[in-house]
């Protein structure tokens, strides 16, 4: 990847890069080492992105994968929850508390919510990005 098309990309989808990976650890630190893995990976890749999107799905699916593998690391640790929603720039106290919540929930529910409200996706997007297939609702 040529170094200007790198710096884009990096100045481009850094921050969706390191929320993906803090919303999986829940660690500032993990998310940033997750962050420098994931852009070290675009920089070696040899792979020729289509359009902006095929490059940001790319990176979502690089970075799901790379914190996915440092949950087998025998020292992988996890940080309080509370303090986690006091690291991001929440601007209300109720922001915070909700995000609070959302981050206790399942990873099978809680990164597609943080795609989705936090991050903007589309709901069609989500399914390429997490890797999950939405179920239908059922009528109680």
């Amino acid at each position: 990847m040529e170094e200007q098309a790198f710096r884009q990309a990096v100045e481009d989808h850094r921050d969706v890069v390191f929320r993906i990976a803090l919303t999986y650890l829940r660690d500032c630190a993990d998310a940033d080492d997750v962050a420098q893995d994931v852009f070290l990976k675009l920089l070696k890749s040899d792979g020729h992105f289509e359009s902006w999107e095929h490059l940001r799905r790319w990176l979502i699916r690089v970075t799901i994968n790379e914190c996915k593998s440092l949950f087998r690391k025998p020292w992988r640790r996890v940080e309080d929850i509370e303090n986690l929603a006091d690291s991001l720039s929440a601007a209300q106290d109720e922001t915070k508390a909700v995000l609070s919540d959302v981050m206790r929930l399942p990873e099978r529910f809680r990164v597609p919510i943080v795609l989705y409200y936090y991050l903007g996706f589309r709901p069609q997007r989500l399914p390429s990005c997490c890797m999950y297939q939405p179920r239908p609702f059922e009528r109680v």
